[in-house]
């Protein structure tokens, strides 16, 4: 309830999140722990979600968010997936002026941790190419700017 309203594309917002929470899962096997856990600091919303499920190795780590990317299967090859989740998460916060962090050890767990501005709006990326809208300027358009405590 102490969270402020942060101004973002609400969409984005509830992607990212199932994202990171449907990962927490697939990964973490019955009867283990998943945390999320938020704060505000220098006008910046952090957010991590931290499991305690198969992890990730330390030469998979610098590839993890690129698309397609999964890492190897040798970690458990029941969990299925494009490897897409933390592709497209990193993208829309990024999109959003944030950034992403991914910190985890095989066999012990994964954190991934994001923070966005507070007035995302505010720090948006420049336009691309001429006139053409970006994705943020778009969002908006649609009237889904507003991510709300209660969303």
């Amino acid at each position: 309830d102490d969270l402020p309203d942060v101004i973002a594309d609400k969409r984005a917002f509830r992607q990212i999140m199932l994202n990171l929470l449907s990962n927490a899962i697939k990964f973490t096997k019955p009867g283990g722990r998943i945390a999320v856990t938020s704060r505000v600091d220098n006008m910046r919303l952090h957010v991590c979600v931290e499991d305690n499920g198969i992890g990730i190795g330390a030469s998979d780590l610098p590839r993890i968010g690129n698309p397609f990317f999964q890492a190897r299967s040798a970690y458990d090859r029941r969990h299925d997936g494009t490897g897409l989740g933390l592709s497209i998460v990193k993208g829309l916060v990024a999109l959003h002026g944030g950034d992403m962090q991914v910190n985890s050890e095989l066999g012990k767990g994964t954190s991934v941790s994001i923070a966005l501005p507070l007035d995302c709006e505010a720090t948006k990326p420049a336009k691309k190419r001429g006139n053409a809208p970006t994705p943020f300027e778009l969002a908006r358009k649609q009237n889904e700017i507003a991510v709300r405590k209660s969303a």
